[in-house]
């Protein structure tokens, strides 16, 4: 009886042990921050993408292009933010639009104008 029981608790102790040396070696690895340019740019990018959806909807014009269209069709961050990108202007006439985003915390501008 004392055999079995002795077994039982080296088995016990043997998954402990592989137990806890599997859990301890297990490590979370987070996402690598993302710069506040490349953030920028992103959010540029989709915002120019959001321009020409609206100009494909008006004819080829971008006249409707603005802050509040470009947060209603594309959901572009509009609101300053010392945190993230935000789209700080955006304007358009028949021809031509200007779309300029602010990358946070640094206040870099980067700017589509055509």
């Amino acid at each position: 009886m004392l055999q079995s029981s002795m077994v039982r608790t080296l088995v016990f102790a043997a998954l402990a042990a592989v137990t806890a040396s599997m859990w301890l070696a297990t490590t979370v690895h987070a996402a690598p921050p993302v710069s506040a340019a490349a953030s920028a740019r992103a959010v540029l990018s989709q915002a120019v993408a959001t321009v020409h959806h609206i100009a494909g909807q008006s004819g080829g014009s971008y006249a409707r292009v603005g802050l509040l269209n470009l947060h209603k069709f594309g959901l572009i961050p509009i609101e300053h933010s010392s945190t993230r990108a935000f789209v700080s202007s955006a304007s358009g006439t028949a021809h031509s639009f200007s779309v300029s985003v602010t990358a946070e915390p640094s206040g870099q501008l980067f700017t589509v104008t055509r």
